[in-house]
């Protein structure tokens, strides 16, 4: 059954950790209210017809692990300030404009970032390799970055999947290489005879031409099927943690 109208404020369910409303029909906003639900632990409307911006208090929500709102029409740019509890970030295929906030690098509990398929523009910020040493999956390809790839992604041991084709990324990826990085993906735009930038690990090798060589269809389900109620105790494959 497909659902539609506007999101509820769920303000008359105080105790509510988990919302989950993927691949429905929803318009309009999320509502403000959800960041002030101290239960709250997911938040899930991917795939729904949102517009709007993000509210700030649902970035600034101190129970919050996983937010998920992928493939909506969502505007507005990224929050300097975030709660550092989020395990989950997914905000892919969007219209997410402005910078990748310096301060995403205080996230010590983050297993996953996705921000691919929007409209992100300037740096990575080298801050980004201070995020947690479980950081699984950095997804940003197909925006409009336009820096160096910063040494600094040398130090996300953990790192499976780094999807940053379909950029204006230029330089070399040799410092990201030299680290010996067991990827089970890595993606830029590498391929001659016009490549932007050179690669000699990446595992594919995207063109202007090619927009859809690095093209990932990861799904978020089996995050939450194998970790649910316990978030954090997972990584953003639905794995267990390792203890640190």
């Amino acid at each position: 059954m497909i659902a539609k109208g506007t999101i509820p404020s769920f303000s008359s369910y105080p105790s509510l950790e988990h919302i989950w409303l993927n691949h429905n029909k929803f318009h309009g906003s999320i509502p403000t209210s959800l960041g002030n639900m101290t239960n709250l632990k997911s938040v899930y409307f991917e795939a729904n017809r949102l517009l709007s911006t993000i509210p700030p208090e649902i970035f600034a929500s101190q129970s919050l692990e996983a937010l998920v709102l992928g493939s909506n029409k969502l505007t507005g740019s990224l929050p300097n300030a975030i709660s550092n509890g989020f395990v989950l970030l997914a905000i892919e295929k969007n219209y997410i404009s402005g910078t990748i906030p310096v301060s995403f690098g205080n996230l010590p509990s983050l297993d996953g970032l996705s921000l691919h398929s929007n409209l992100l523009t300037g740096e990575i910020p080298s801050s980004i390799g201070d995020m947690s040493k479980n950081l699984t999956l950095l997804a940003l390809e197909k925006n409009m970055l336009n820096s160096t790839v910063p040494m600094s992604l040398g130090r996300l041991q953990n790192l499976k999947w780094l999807t940053l084709a379909s950029n204006d990324l230029i330089g070399t990826f040799d410092s990201l290489c030299a680290a010996e990085i067991e990827f089970a993906m890595l993606t830029a735009d590498c391929e001659q005879p016009k490549a932007e930038v050179n690669c000699t690990c990446c595992s594919y090798c995207c063109s202007d031409s090619e927009r859809n060589c690095d093209n990932i269809q990861f799904s978020f389900d089996a995050f939450f099927d194998s970790c649910y109620p316990h978030l954090s105790s997972c990584d953003v494959f639905g794995r267990p943690r390792p203890s640190l």
